[in-house]
């Protein structure tokens, strides 16, 4: 029980202690809210502008779960969090509340001071001055300023500014870029500016001292700025001159400072003035100097090379050497600044002009010593002196080289050129080539003259003018001397002229000349490319030195040659003989193409002879043997001898085309008297073998021979009696046919397998067919017919029901030249056709076939229907027709084809009820230019009708 009892009162106490330390912990929290307060940091006096950090100082359990509202007291928003941070912009007292999440507010009246100046340097500054601004203590780096005078500026610290009148100034100064509603402030006095510059030393003039005094600026040293480039550090009086007349601003200030005082200084031209005629005179040259502004009296020169002189105005002075120098004057015995002049000696401007410019021997030269002061001067040219002469004189050149010039002039350096005295003359000699005999023409081309003192190195002297004729008899070198100007000259003129041996003649390249035949001549060994020729009958020319002459007539002829374009003056002779033409080609009457003929030079005795025949090759020999010309037309034969007897021989042969032809049948029955022709030939008998043992000489080209027995013939003919070198031949095939057949089919087409087509102009010839098949058998002749012309003759065999087709060599071309429609059949000469005979049409087209478009070859279209013929137009042609036929072209004449107008220039539109219901339709269009002439078709088209 006691142990029971014992244990109770253990639970009992463990409870109640629980409820007690759940009272005590509410009690502890309710008093420690109770006790909360703000906490400010940093402590101590607040100051405006700075940071201030707000907290609590509940203990770290109250402040789990709480969150607290800040209302800082000034127009800043609300911040939330257990500790905030904050600038207060201005000075004041303040009222923070903080709010709890629980409801619970604690306060606190926050007292923030004024710490922030404004530093004012200088503290009484002057009007102009610069005054500088250091805000201290400012929360932001922009501030507001407001200096007092009118002027706003935000910047930061420090700044500057200038005041432009005196008085009292406050200057107020806003933190925070502006946003601080209380303004620091200033307060100093602007001071009047006392300063002044005084000048003293008379009115400025340049060129004179200036005295400056700078007053009021205090102790210390002063820099000087005169306006003119010059500056310089000194104390308050200083002298300056100025160059130039002009305006000028003088500052001053203390070194190191701003604020400078200025004062505007007018300088005068200095009225004083020193000219001279030129600034820049030549060596020796006189120079005046004047002097101007200056009072009456004496003046001081100087003029820069050593020498003075006191003089008035005016004075004159030469330079004797080269340089640059400074001419002073001023008052004579006067402390007075002088009046200066730069004179720039560069050049000797003294020279020796010679006129003209280019000098030749025996000209006449004006010679003068120009900017030369002297009247009288010395010349020396060459060798020979002239003195007390004027500074111009003239002289005559009459010897070539670099001739020294001299003028001397007293108490100067003697001035020296050179005279290029050229030499254009020469001796020039006639002809260029000189032989020995020959009469030889000098002539000193731009002497002097008049008279010549002439030299020859085989020891002869003339006196003569310009021009001399003489004859060297000598072979070899020969020099020629000529002193000019009546032989005054020192020098002479010289040329050396070769005499060569006398090797010129003439020849002839042929030992016979013929009248009317070119005679060849040569003149050898002449020394220039054009020779003057005189043939001796008459005529007369100029030409090199090969020629060619035809004589007229016979006879014996001088011919003269001379050099040197017939300036030689000597001529070269020869002896020509020209007989009538006596020389001929012998030939037959008639030539023919391809038939061997003998040719014969007739009129000569000995040579050897070289034919050149064309065409027909090149053969030897006073007779030619078996020339054949392969094409007619007009041969040019020229016969050559090689020994150069004679002179080539030209004569021109016709050659005649041979269309001579054997015709004969080609088949022919046993017994059956054949017609034999030999056409064009020209007889007047025909030598024939006809190949079964029998000959004969038939006068007229046409003969009749039967043959007896069966076999193939070999004929023969041969033309002018059988004398004819060209052989004629054909073969006859004698057959033994039953006669009788019957024609049972004819087709006459193109290799295209066509009756119709278009044929390009100069194309080859288009190839076609004749097929023909028959009941019996027997030989068929017949003709072909192209545009109704005879175009050749044919004969083939005909076997029962065999294919039968006439021989190719029987089948004739078909031209393709005249642009045009043409048209070719055949005509049966042994036999009458019941039937249509084919034809074939082909046109003859410059610009090719007009291309069908539709209805395609073969094509089914219904007869209730419009056919449209369409096709492919050509530049050329301006209108089109068609020809539209249900039978084939090939079996209608042309009076049967009937053209009308297309519908349009590509396609016609065609009826189709007007024709025979599932019939075949052929078609086909043709082009005409404006003139109506036909330019070209297209090939047939066809289709049918269903």
């Amino acid at each position: 029980m006691m142990l029971r009892g014992r244990g109770s009162r253990v639970t009992e106490e463990v409870g109640v202690k629980k409820a007690i330390a759940a009272l005590i912990l509410v009690a502890f929290l309710a008093c420690g809210l109770a006790a909360a307060e703000i906490v400010v940091q940093p402590g101590g006096t607040l100051w405006g502008g700075t940071s201030v950090r707000l907290s609590t100082d509940l203990p770290v359990l109250n402040q789990q779960g709480l969150s607290l509202t800040w209302n800082l007291g000034d127009s800043s928003p609300p911040q939330t969090g257990l500790e905030v941070e904050h600038v207060y912009k201005d000075p004041g007292t303040y009222e923070v509340r903080c709010t709890m999440s629980s409801g619970e507010e604690l306060t606190r009246t926050l007292q923030i001071q004024e710490r922030r100046t404004i530093h004012v340097h200088p503290v009484s500054p002057q009007v102009g001055e610069a005054v500088q601004f250091q805000a201290q203590h400012f929360g932001h780096s922009q501030i507001r300023w407001d200096f007092g005078d009118g002027t706003i500026q935000t910047a930061g610290s420090p700044v500057t500014h200038t005041y432009a009148n005196p008085g009292a100034v406050t200057v107020k100064a806003y933190d925070f870029n502006g946003q601080s509603t209380i303004a620091v402030e200033a307060g100093f006095t602007v001071m009047a500016d006392i300063r002044m510059i005084e000048v003293t030393g008379g009115p400025p003039r340049a060129h004179f001292p200036l005295q400056f005094e700078a007053r009021n600026f205090g102790a210390g040293s002063l820099q000087w700025n005169f306006g003119d480039g010059d500056s310089t550090t000194g104390g308050a009086t200083i002298q300056h001159v100025y160059n130039n007349p002009g305006t000028y601003t003088v500052s001053v200030q203390i070194a190191g400072a701003g604020n400078p005082k200025t004062l505007v200084v007018n300088v005068a031209p200095d009225p004083r003035r020193v000219n001279a005629d030129s600034a820049t005179p030549g060596l020796y040259e006189t120079v005046t100097l004047r002097a101007e502004g200056f009072s009456p009296g004496n003046l001081a020169w100087d003029f820069g090379d050593g020498e003075t002189q006191t003089a008035g105005q005016q004075v004159t002075h030469a330079y004797s050497r080269l340089g640059q120098f400074q001419v002073s004057v001023k008052a004579a015995g006067s402390s007075e600044p002088p009046v200066s002049i730069q004179v720039q000696v560069n050049q000797d401007r003294r020279r020796i002009q010679v006129q003209p410019a280019q000098v030749k021997v025996g000209d006449t030269a004006n010679i003068q010593a120009t900017n030369v002061e002297a009247n009288s001067v010395e010349w020396q040219i060459g060798d020979q002196t002239l003195s007390g002469r004027p500074k111009t004189i003239t002289h005559r050149f009459l010897d070539p080289g670099n001739v020294p010039v001299t003028c001397r002039i007293n108490g100067q350096a003697p001035l020296t050129t050179q005279v290029n005295v050229r030499d254009h003359r020469r001796i020039q000699y006639a002809p260029e080539t000189v032989f020995a005999g020959a009469e030889v023409n000098l002539h000193l081309q731009n002497g002097i003259g008049p008279n010549v003192r002439w030299e020859f190195s085989d020891g002869e002297t003339r006196n003569a003018g310009l021009k001399l004729q003489r004859p060297f008899p000598r072979v070899g070198m020969v020099e020629v001397k000529a002193f000019d100007a009546n032989g005054d000259a020192k020098a002479p003129v010289s040329q050396r002229i070769q005499v060569l041996a006398e090797n010129r003649s003439l020849e002839s390249q042929y030992q016979r000349h013929f009248v009317g035949t070119e005679v060849q001549l040569e003149a050898r060994n002449f020394k220039d490319n054009m020779v003057e020729w005189d043939f001796g009958d008459g005529t007369r020319r100029m030409g090199s030195t090969r020629m060619s002459h035809k004589y007229n007539a016979p006879g014996n002829f001088r011919v003269k040659a001379v050099d040197f374009r017939g300036r030689d003056g000597k001529s070269i002779e020869s002896q020509i003989v020209v007989a009538s033409e006596q020389r001929s080609i012998h030939a037959p009457q008639r030539i023919r193409a391809g038939d061997p003929v003998n040719l014969e030079l007739k009129g000569v005795q000995g040579g050897q002879f070289q034919w050149n025949l064309g065409p027909a090759g090149r053969k030897s020999g006073i007779m030619v043997h078996n020339a054949a010309f392969p094409s007619p037309g007009r041969i040019d034969v020229q016969v050559m001898d090689n020994t150069s007897t004679y002179p080539p021989f030209s004569a021109t042969l016709v050659v005649q085309p041979d269309n001579r032809a054997l015709k004969a049948p080609k088949f022919a029955l046993p017994g059956e008297e054949i017609v034999l022709n030999a056409e064009n030939f020209d007889g007047p008998k025909v030598a024939w073998d006809f190949g079964d043992g029998k000959q004969t000489l038939q006068t007229g080209t046409q003969v009749s021979h039967s043959f007896a027995e069966k076999g193939e013939f070999r004929i023969t003919a041969r033309d002018q009696a059988g004398d004819s070198t060209k052989l004629f031949a054909g073969t006859v095939r004698v057959v033994e046919l039953v006669p009788g057949f019957v024609l049972q089919g004819m087709e006459l087409v193109f290799s295209s397998g066509k009756a119709y087509m278009v044929v390009p102009r100069k194309s080859r010839p288009p190839a076609y067919a004749l097929r023909l098949t028959s009941s019996g058998r027997g030989i068929l002749r017949g003709q072909w017919k192209l545009d109704d012309q005879v175009m050749g003759l044919f004969s083939m065999v005909l076997q029962d029901g065999r294919v039968a087709a006439p021989d190719p060599q029987d089948m004739p071309n078909l031209p393709a030249l005249d642009v045009g429609m043409h048209e070719l059949t055949v005509e049966f000469t042994n036999y009458r056709f019941s039937g249509r005979i084919p034809r074939l049409r082909y046109f003859v087209s410059s610009g090719g076939a007009i291309l069908l478009l539709s209805p395609e070859v073969g094509s089914k279209i219904p007869a209730s229907d419009a056919a449209k013929l369409a096709w492919k137009p050509i530049r050329q042609a301006t209108v089109y027709e068609i020809a539209v036929s249900e039978a084939p072209f090939q079996f209608l004449e042309d009076r049967q084809i009937e053209w009308k107008a297309a519908t349009d220039h590509d396609h016609h539109v065609l009826d189709m009820m007007i024709f025979k219901d599932a019939g075949w339709i052929y078609w086909m269009v043709r082009g005409l230019n404006d003139s109506g002439r036909v330019l070209t078709t297209s090939e047939i088209g066809s289709f049918r009708q269903r």
